[in-house]
């Protein structure tokens, strides 16, 4: 390869990285962060406006404030009393800790969630291929939503779980567009659960 060609290939590579934000950042003093590569911390009784990464983790410390948290690659775990209006990501795991909030919704696509003691969510939380696990006191204003994928065989061969325990509750329905294995507290209302997939005979 001679020298014009190589010239020109790192040209190309250098504008092109220069409109991606690599590595590790934080979020703080009610700021945003949108990076390409890297995690995202915030620290504990920060505030942070919208938090976007597409490959890596963000860790939300306790008593924090944030806006949003998306990723595409990655997982999410939110602290203990701290507060987000959604949390979103497509292949990662999305957890919280005691007496979180989730002021909107929470959603993942191939990735588990654990709500954790105390935990409220005030509107929906989605999955398609991954376990929904609601602890004790966690609270979910909306519905708890089973996605169906064509997709989802390549991602997760088991079954999906929704684990109730006894004293968490859910205002709205639970819709299975999949199939699910139900791990449900004996006094669970049975009419919350909407069948949406043909059931084979």
């Amino acid at each position: 390869m001679n020298t014009a060609i190589r010239l020109s290939l790192l040209s190309i590579l250098a504008v092109t990285l220069t409109a991606c934000v690599i590595g590790n950042q934080t979020g703080h003093s009610g700021q945003s962060v949108d990076i390409t590569l890297g995690n995202i911390d915030v620290q504990d009784g920060e505030r942070a406006g919208n938090l976007s990464t597409v490959n890596g983790n963000i860790e939300i410390g306790e008593k924090a404030q944030v806006k949003s948290a998306e990723t595409t690659n990655g997982n999410i775990y939110l602290g203990d009393n701290s507060e987000v209006f959604s949390l979103e990501t497509v292949n990662g795991n999305i957890e919280t800790g005691k007496n979180a909030v989730v002021a909107n919704d929470l959603e993942t696509v191939n990735g588990n969630i654990y709500l954790k003691e105390g935990t409220r969510v005030a509107n929906n939380v989605t999955t398609t291929t991954g376990d929904i696990i609601l602890y004790d006191n966690a609270s979910v204003g909306g519905d708890i939503i089973f996605e169906d994928s064509n997709f989802s065989s390549y991602f997760k061969s088991e079954t999906p779980t929704l684990e109730i325990a006894e004293t968490a509750t859910i205002e709205g329905n639970v819709y299975l567009y999949t199939r699910v294995n139900l791990m449900l507290p004996r006094s669970f209302d049975q009419n919350k659960i909407v069948t949406r997939y043909k059931v084979k005979k």
